[in-house]
C-alpha cells in the first residue's frame, strides 16, 4: 500500500521529535533533585509536554496499525 511508508514515516518522525523527548525530559523532572539554581520547566510543564506529545503521537499510531491490519487483510484475500 502506497500510504504505509508515509504513515510509518509519521510515526518514527513523532516518537524521534515529539514523544522520545518529552519523556526523556519527564524522566529527568521525576528522577533528578531539583537545582538550587532554579529550574527551567516545572513538573507540571515536563507532564503536560508529554500528554501533548502522546496526544499526537497515539493517533499516528492507532492509523498505521490500521493500515498495516487493512494489508493484512488485502494479503489475506489474495492468498
Amino acid at each position: 500500500m502506497a500510504q504505509l511508508e508515509p504513515q510509518l514515516q509519521e510515526v518514527l518522525a513523532a516518537l524521534a521529535e515529539e514523544l522520545d523527548p518529552a519523556v526523556r525530559t519527564l524522566n529527568k523532572m521525576l528522577t533528578q533533585p531539583i537545582s538550587p539554581h532554579g529550574v527551567s520547566m516545572t513538573k507540571a510543564e515536563a507532564l503536560d509536554g508529554f500528554i501533548l506529545a502522546r496526544a499526537k503521537y497515539l493517533p499516528r499510531l492507532a492509523k498505521l496499525q490500521k493500515t498495516l491490519c487493512q494489508l493484512r487483510d488485502h494479503e489475506a484475500q489474495i492468498s
